[in-house]
């Protein structure tokens, strides 16, 4: 969980503005993540990728972040089904 927090500062650098939640969602593996990435910039959302950068994990992707935005419906139609990380 502390990777994807990690993703969501990352996007937001160098400081989120006030008011802004990081939003933990779910996918089951690395292939998964890499889907949501492609969808993401198929469809021109701005994101990161983190991906690990020490073994035994190095180079494989982590998590994604997306800068805070108000356009929810575009981001709505790549996360929108994707669990809810509590």
């Amino acid at each position: 969980m502390a990777q994807v927090v990690h993703a969501a500062g990352e996007s937001a650098s160098p400081m989120p503005p006030s008011g802004t939640h990081a939003v933990v969602l779910g996918v089951p593996d690395e292939r998964s993540l890499l889907r949501v990435a492609d969808k993401l910039a198929r469809r021109g959302i701005a994101f990161n990728l983190i991906c690990e950068s020490d073994p035994p994990w190095r180079n494989a992707a982590m998590a994604i972040g997306l800068p805070p935005t108000r356009d929810r419906r575009a981001i709505n139609r790549v996360l929108g089904r994707l669990p809810l990380l509590e």
